[in-house]
C-alpha cells in the first residue's frame, strides 16, 4: 500500500472532517424534525400557573397532567444543542385563578394565549378534560399556548419517567419515519433510556395510555 503524501493526507482528513459535520447536522436537523413531529402527535399537557410564578424569573408552570409527555419532549431536547433547545417550545393548556395579574404574567413573559376551543379539546385526553373539569368547578380560567419553552415549565414535583415512555418513544420515530421517509432516520439510542423503572402509580400510567 502506497504511503499517502502530505497534501493527500491533508485533503482526505478535510474530506472526514466534512463528512462528520454534516453527518451530525442531519442527525440534529432530523431529532429536531422528530421534536415537531412529537408536538403534532401527542395530546396536549395541562398546566397550573401559580404564586410561585411571581417570584421566579421563569414561568414554573406546574405540569397538573402529561407528565411523562413532557419527559418525551425533554429527553429528546437533552439531544440537541443548546441553540435549538432554548427556542423549542410546545402547547400547552394554562390553568389560572381568575385574577389579571395572572394573565399580565403571561403577556410579560412573550406569550400569548386563546380560549380553550372545542378544536382544542380534540387534541386533549380525556384524563386532561377530567383535570380541566375539576379546576373549573374551582372558578379557575382555562387557556391555550401553542408554544411555551419546556424552560417555563417547573420540575418541582416531577417525577422521572425513565423506561416507562421508551416505548411511546419507539412508537412515535416508527411513525415518524413511516410519514417523513427512510431519509429522516437517526439514531434513537440517546433517547431510549437504560435507567431502572420507577414505582409510577398505575393513575399514572394509565394516563399515558394513549393512541400516538
Amino acid at each position: 500500500m502506497s504511503k499517502l503524501s502530505r497534501r493527500e493526507f491533508k485533503e482526505l482528513l478535510k474530506e472526514w472532517n466534512d463528512n462528520f459535520i454534516n453527518e451530525n447536522s442531519n442527525e440534529e436537523k432530523n431529532l429536531s424534525d422528530f421534536f415537531d413531529f412529537a408536538k403534532s402527535k401527542l395530546p396536549f399537557i395541562v398546566t397550573i400557573l401559580n404564586q410561585a410564578t411571581f417570584i421566579t424569573e421563569n414561568l414554573e408552570l406546574f405540569t397538573e397532567d402529561g407528565n411523562h409527555r413532557l419527559g418525551i419532549f425533554r429527553r429528546i431536547l437533552s439531544n440537541l444543542n443548546k441553540e435549538i433547545n432554548e427556542e423549542k417550545g410546545i402547547p400547552a393548556i394554562i390553568l389560572y385563578e381568575g385574577e389579571k395579574d395572572y394573565e399580565d404574567r403571561l403577556k410579560e413573559s412573550g406569550y400569548s394565549f386563546i380560549e380553550f376551543s372545542e378544536q382544542i379539546k380534540k387534541r386533549t385526553s380525556k384524563e386532561s378534560k377530567d383535570v380541566i373539569g375539576r379546576f373549573i368547578e374551582k372558578g379557575y380560567k382555562v387557556k391555550f399556548c401553542e408554544s411555551l419553552k419546556i424552560k417555563d415549565f417547573s420540575k418541582k414535583g416531577a417525577n422521572s419517567p425513565g423506561p416507562i415512555i421508551n416505548d411511546y418513544i419507539q412508537s412515535l420515530y416508527d411513525e415518524f419515519i413511516k410519514v417523513k421517509g427512510e431519509k429522516k432516520k437517526f439514531d434513537t439510542s440517546n433517547l431510549i433510556s437504560k435507567a431502572p423503572t420507577f414505582d409510577d402509580d398505575e393513575e399514572d400510567e394509565e394516563e399515558f395510555n394513549l393512541v400516538l
